[in-house]
């Protein structure tokens, strides 16, 4: 498997070929286009030779709906093109990390805003999938759970999950993004429990619903984080490839 190459780069990375994978959680993909254009930069659809950077979105793991790892972030690996944290980009346009990107959440709060089990968010984190810090989960926790959910409503099993994400690990060694410290569970050989569920007549695996939680939700504003029941925060998002 090869390895990301790991270099130091500043902002002027902004004027050579920039390519983006995953989801944006700051900005749609058309106007992370125009950002680069902006500073004399060339936007580029896909990861070819000639790319010179590539930008991880904050919105989940760099996944296909098929649980595979994104063929953009594949390709970097093998051209060995430095990646980049959305972090890093926004650090780069002089943009600030918005307020939403610093939130923390309970475990109950990440189960139903994700509409996965409680015990469910205990095995994601057990696993190494999600990785609260002291108790509390992250933005990229909260946007991982989600994805997670999806990919699980698609059929998709929770070992190819944790294969394609210990995949993503092996290639972003030092790309600045949170959550990707590989748990020491994940290097045995683990027995994994799919999520309870049920078979439909179609034959699509359908998850029971999230127990009830009394933490009030969240939604996010224009302006500020606020408490409201039963709603959850609206999230920018493009197109994850």
């Amino acid at each position: 498997m090869a390895m990301m190459t790991v270099t130091e780069l500043d902002n002027s990375a902004l004027r050579s070929t920039v390519a983006f994978t995953g989801r944006l959680a700051c900005m749609t993909r058309a106007e992370a286009f125009g950002v680069v254009r902006s500073h004399g930069g060339r936007p580029s659809e896909a990861v070819t030779r000639q790319t010179n950077v590539l930008v991880v979105g904050e919105l989940g793991w760099p996944l296909l709906d098929d649980g595979r790892p994104s063929n953009k972030l594949s390709r970097a690996g093998s051209y060995g093109i430095p990646v980049v944290s959305e972090r890093r980009f926004l650090e780069w346009i002089g943009k600030a990390v918005p307020d939403s990107l610093n939130r923390t959440y309970s475990a109950e709060q990440i189960a139903a805003l994700s509409k996965l089990a409680r015990k469910t968010i205990d095995q994601l984190v057990r696993f190494g999938l999600l990785d609260p810090r002291e108790g509390l989960f992250g933005f990229r926790d909260l946007a991982s759970a989600r994805q997670i959910a999806k990919l699980f409503e698609h059929g998709i099993a929770l070992s190819e999950i944790i294969r394609s994400v210990k995949e993503v690990r092996a290639w972003l060694p030092k790309a600045d993004l949170s959550n990707l410290r590989l748990h020491p569970a994940t290097h045995h050989t683990i027995e994994i429990e799919q999520p309870e569920g049920r078979t439909d007549k179609r034959g699509q695996f359908v998850l029971p619903a999230a127990p009830p939680s009394r933490t009030p939700m969240l939604f996010l504003s224009r302006h500020k984080w606020q408490r409201r029941p039963g709603t959850s925060p609206k999230l920018s998002a493009s197109t994850a490839s």
